[in-house]
C-alpha cells in the first residue's frame, strides 16, 4: 500500500487549507473558516514562495468580498428557498436518514451561494458548479450535490415560487460518470465461506454475517433487528418483519433456518441481537458498519474503502446476486429487499439472464 504523501510544509498565515485529494496528492486553498468557496493556490510555497504569497493575497481579497451566508428568511435567496424547503411537508416525508444525508450537502451548499439569487441560476452556471464540486469531492458527490440542489428548485418550481417559464437549470445536465461504476464490491461464495470459517458460530461476527445474508436487511435496519421483529403466522413459522428506514416498506420474510440456528447459539443482546465487546448495542449504523469492517480484516479478507475492501452493504448485494443466479423474479426480490423501484431488481436479474444466455449462445458456437 503507497505510503501517504507527507503534508506540504506552509506559512502561518490565515483561511490556508491544505487539502490531501482522492489520488494521494496535496493540493492548498485558501477558504474562510474551513466553508464557503475555495481559492486553490497553484504555486508550491517552498518552490515559488514569491507566487504563493502574491496567488494568496489574491485569493484573500477575493473571500473578503464575499458575503458571510447566514440563514435568510429572504425566499429569493438560496438560504432563505432552503429554510423553507426544508420546513414543508415535503421535506418531512423524508426518512431521519435521508434527512440527514440531503442537509449534509445542501448545508454545504448554503455555506457556500446561499446568499446568491437562485432564480438567477443558468446552466452554464450550474455545471461550473457541478466541475468545482467534482475537483474537491468527486464525481459521485458532485452529482449527488446536483442533485439535491435541482430537488429544493423543482419544489420551488411546484409551489410557483419561480418567475414566468422559468425551468430548472440542472435538469439538463448529465451526471458524470462514476469512478467505480459497480459501487460496493459484491462478495463472492469463496469470500463467504472463508469468513464463515474465521468467525465460528455463537460469535458476534457469525451472527452479523447472518443477519446481514439471510435477512438481507441493510445495515442500517439490520443493527437494530430483535426477537421484536420476529412473528409466527398462521402456518406455525416465524418471520422477521421490519419496516425499511430509507423506503418506510414494510419487509415481511421466512427466519431462515441457518440465521435461526446462529441465534439459538449466541449470546443475544437484551433489546437488539447484535451488540459491542461492552454488551451495549451499536450506537449508529455507522459504528456498526465500522465494526463489521474491523470482522473482515480479522478473518484475512479484502477490507477498507470501497471498491477494494468487502462491506456490509456488500452482502446484501451478494444475497441479491444469489437470488438472480437461481431464478428469482424482480418483483420477489423487490418484496425480499424492500425496494421500491424495479430498476433496483433489475440491476441483479439482468446480469443473471445475460450469463444465462451467453451460456446458451456458447454451447451453440460449433462448426
Amino acid at each position: 500500500m503507497p505510503r501517504k504523501p507527507k503534508r506540504p510544509k506552509l506559512p502561518n498565515l490565515p483561511h490556508l487549507r491544505p487539502v490531501l485529494s482522492r489520488h494521494g496528492k496535496w493540493y492548498v486553498y485558501v477558504q474562510r473558516h474551513g466553508s464557503g468557496k475555495a481559492y486553490r493556490i497553484t504555486a508550491e510555497y517552498r518552490t515559488e514562495p514569491l507566487a504563493f504569497i502574491e496567488q494568496y493575497k489574491d485569493a484573500v481579497a477575493q473571500i473578503e468580498r464575499m458575503p458571510v451566508s447566514t440563514p435568510s428568511k429572504d425566499v429569493e435567496t438560496l438560504s432563505g428557498l432552503y429554510s423553507a424547503f426544508k420546513n414543508s411537508s415535503e421535506w418531512r416525508q423524508y426518512a431521519d436518514s435521508t434527512q440527514k444525508s440531503k442537509a449534509g450537502r445542501l448545508d454545504n451548499i448554503i455555506a457556500e451561494h446561499g446568499w446568491k439569487r437562485w432564480a438567477q441560476l443558468t446552466r452554464e452556471k450550474c455545471l461550473m458548479l457541478r466541475d468545482s464540486w467534482s475537483e474537491q469531492n468527486g464525481a459521485q458527490q458532485a452529482n449527488k450535490k446536483l442533485t439535491e440542489l435541482s430537488s429544493v428548485l423543482t419544489w420551488a418550481i411546484d409551489r410557483e415560487m419561480t418567475p414566468t417559464q422559468w425551468r430548472n437549470p440542472c435538469h439538463d445536465i448529465k451526471p458524470l460518470p462514476r469512478a467505480n461504476k459497480d459501487g460496493f464490491r459484491t462478495w463472492t461464495i469463496d469470500e463467504m465461506t472463508q469468513y464463515k470459517a474465521h468467525h465460528a458460530l455463537g460469535t458476534m461476527p457469525r451472527l452479523a454475517f447472518s443477519i446481514l445474508f439471510y435477512t438481507g436487511a441493510a445495515a442500517i435496519d439490520a443493527y437494530k433487528m430483535g426477537w421484536q421483529n420476529v412473528h409466527r403466522d398462521t402456518s406455525g413459522d416465524d418471520r422477521v418483519i421490519y419496516r425499511r428506514q430509507k423506503t418506510s416498506i414494510e419487509v415481511n420474510i421466512p427466519l431462515d433456518s441457518e440465521l435461526s440456528d446462529v441465534l439459538k447459539t449466541t449470546d443475544l443482546g437484551d433489546m437488539v441481537w447484535l451488540k459491542t465487546s461492552h454488551g451495549t448495542p451499536f450506537k449508529s449504523a455507522k459504528a456498526f458498519s465500522q465494526w463489521f469492517t474491523k470482522t473482515v480484516k480479522q478473518a484475512g479478507l479484502p477490507h477498507g474503502k470501497p471498491p477494494i475492501g468487502l462491506s456490509a452493504h456488500g452482502l446484501r448485494k451478494a444475497g441479491a446476486t444469489v437470488m438472480a443466479n437461481n431464478g428469482v423474479s424482480d418483483k420477489e426480490m423487490m418484496a425480499f429487499f424492500g425496494w421500491n423501484k424495479s430498476d433496483q431488481a433489475r440491476t441483479y436479474t439482468a446480469k443473471a439472464d445475460n450469463a444465462k444466455l451467453a451460456s446458451s449462445a456458447g454451447r451453440q458456437l460449433k462448426i
